[in-house]
């Protein structure tokens, strides 16, 4: 159980978490075939409540009627997705790399919703008989990103297996709904999109799609067609357009609060950076701590961290006691902000961020001095000359990789020491 993301629902007084648990025929952790996404709910201090009762309200899928269903924790999530059973090999079936975040419903209500990717099906290609008899349909498969609705339902699961099929179709899911960018073919493969949360707007959900050459995707969550929702690209920094850099998907991205200037919104959160072959490993994940603004329509990644360790003893992804194996990664990764929050008496903040090490097991991160560390970094920005200033924005992200690299190589010496390091091992 790991990749686990949370967000604390206000009204009930507790912290929801959704982990994936993943299923191995193998045995072998990192090739599952299965993944499934389990919700526990904690209470303010963070301990776990067991055989409790949520009651939401809903909408039925069958009449459309809104009422109120009883929900148990903690439990599976009934997430769709397609899977058949006889065709394991190289596949992935389930949501992968939630990213759990509250919005606003069409009753003006909080709710939480998720980013994941899954693997799907889809129609691509319809054969008749010259008889009229019989007819065919050919499939292609995607790793396509979804948005899925906890307290929303679905019949079936039409939208992920490409068909209707008897099995399913009387059976509540959670509602989903695939995210394709408009006029753009489905790529074979879409991971790593940054929810921006914005509460204010309950009509649309903005997305980033990529770090660094800064892409935002704006998706409208009413228009719903055939299970897809269509996203306009709303800003693109440069012209490359889909060409990942290193730096990638973490956490949603939250709001701060803005008093100054009615036209400027700022969100935090943490991204992650993905190094190969730098010191640790056949790879390094960390998270980076990232400052997004917007001043009217136009985004900008302000700042931007090289990696942070937290002082979290990271085991290694095969055998816990090599750290750094050269045949696997070195995993810490930020999954998600369950809230932040100032103490009323002594105006201390507290963020409480939620990682995944090893991609083995959940870890609960309270961190104090945002919110001095913000104030630093507002002042900085009242110099409107840096908005425009592109040279110093590709400088950052140069810097940020750099040094994640200089800090991947440190920490790879350091295990050779340890002998944590199957370079030891093998010499």
């Amino acid at each position: 159980k790991f990749a686990g993301t949370s967000v604390w629902l206000e009204e009930y007084g507790v912290h929801l978490m959704v982990s994936r648990v993943v299923f191995s025929y193998t045995g072998i952790r990192w090739d599952p075939q299965i993944s499934l996404l389990y919700a526990q709910v904690y209470d303010k201090n963070w301990t776990e409540l067991h055989d409790v009762d949520l009651i939401i309200p809903i909408k039925n899928p069958t009449n459309l009627q809104r009422e109120y269903k009883r929900y148990t924790f903690p439990r599976f999530m009934p997430i769709p997705f397609y899977y058949n059973s006889n065709l394991m090999t190289k596949r992935w079936y389930g949501p992968e790399d939630a990213r759990l975040f509250l919005m606003k419903n069409e009753y003006n209500e909080t709710e939480p919703a998720l980013i994941f990717n899954a693997y799907h099906r889809k129609p691509v290609k319809n054969s008749i008989s010259n008889d009229d008899k019989s007819a065919s349909i050919n499939f292609q498969m995607y790793r396509s990103m979804f948005i899925g609705f906890l307290f929303q339902f679905q019949l079936g699961k039409r939208n992920t297996d490409g068909t209707t099929d008897e099995r399913f179709d009387h059976i509540q899911y959670n509602r989903v709904a695939e995210l394709r960018i408009k006029s753009r073919e489905r790529k074979e493969i879409e991971k790593n999109w940054t929810p921006i949360v914005d509460l204010k707007d309950s009509e649309n959900i903005n997305l980033i799609y990529e770090a660094e050459h800064l892409t935002i995707l704006k998706c409208p969550l009413k228009t719903v067609y055939k299970g897809e929702i269509t996203c306009d690209i709303s800003f693109n920094q440069s012209r490359l357009f889909g060409r990942m850099g290193e730096v990638r998907g973490g956490t949603e991205l939250i709001p701060i609060l803005n008093e100054n200037d009615p036209n400027k919104q700022t969100w935090i959160g943490f991204l992650r950076a993905h190094i190969n072959d730098c010191g640790c490993g056949a790879s390094m994940y960390r998270p980076n701590f990232i400052v997004l603004t917007r001043i009217l329509d136009s985004y900008k990644i302000t700042h931007l961290s090289s990696s942070i360790s937290f002082d979290i003893p990271v085991t290694g992804s095969k055998n816990s006691s090599i750290v750094c194996d050269e045949t696997g990664p070195n995993v810490l990764i930020p999954n998600g902000i369950s809230m932040w929050e100032v103490e009323p008496k002594t105006g201390v903040d507290y963020l409480t961020l939620s990682l995944s090490v090893a991609d083995e097991s959940n870890s609960v991160l309270h961190i104090t001095g945002i919110s001095s560390l913000l104030d630093d970094i507002q002042k900085r920005q009242d110099d409107i000359g840096y908005w425009y200033d592109e040279a110093a924005i590709k400088d950052m992200f140069e810097c940020v990789l750099q040094t994640s690299k200089d800090f991947c190589k440190l920490y790879g010496e350091e295990q050779i020491k340890l002998g944590k390091s199957d370079q030891v091992n093998a010499s």
